[in-house]
């Protein structure tokens, strides 16, 4: 089963050099060492674990096939390298901040507060920016367009997005 990130996505919030360091006590180590390569990833794959635990009962293994979304990659190379610190018992203040916001991210996704979909077009797992797009000007849909007036504000929710631009419904059977 493919991991949400890999470890030159972690450089985004280490610098190499130091995740060497949280690994290895051998001056020398490098990333590519055998032994440093099995410790990254598997801190990686504890970090895909704690994302599993919080999504697998609403998205279903689906998640671990196709693109990782960007956010996701995001947070699990976070928590990845939280497990780093972690595992040297050398969590500062930023850190145990960095890993209690992903927590809580996870939470709203479990709990439906946030959303992940799929592009109709390229079947890519995406993230829903928001719940619902208010407009108060005009709707446009794939057969045409209707006017709103200011006293005709809407609210569309993803499905009636969904209806109105022919994207059919939620799939979160994945």
């Amino acid at each position: 089963m493919a991991e949400y990130c890999v470890i030159s996505d972690m450089t985004v919030w280490i610098d190499e050099a130091d995740m060497v360091k949280l690994v290895s006590k051998e001056p020398e180590a490098k990333v590519s060492d055998v032994a440093v390569t099995a410790t990254l990833n598997a801190v990686i794959k504890s970090a895909g674990a704690e994302i599993d635990s919080y999504l697998i009962g609403r998205y279903g293994s689906g998640l671990r096939t196709g693109t990782t979304p960007p956010s996701l990659l995001s947070k699990c190379s976070k928590l990845a390298v939280y497990f780093l610190y972690l595992r040297r018992r050398a969590v500062d203040d930023d850190w145990q901040t960095n890993y209690e916001e992903v927590i809580a991210w996870l939470t709203d996704l479990r709990d439906g507060k946030g959303d992940l979909l799929e592009s109709p077009d390229t079947g890519e797992v995406i993230e829903e920016a928001t719940d619902s797009i208010q407009h108060d000007a005009e709707v446009l849909t794939s057969t045409g367009s209707f006017p709103l007036t200011a006293n005709d504000r809407r609210n569309y929710t993803p499905e009636k997005q969904g209806k109105l631009f022919g994207l059919g419904p939620k799939d979160h059977s994945r």
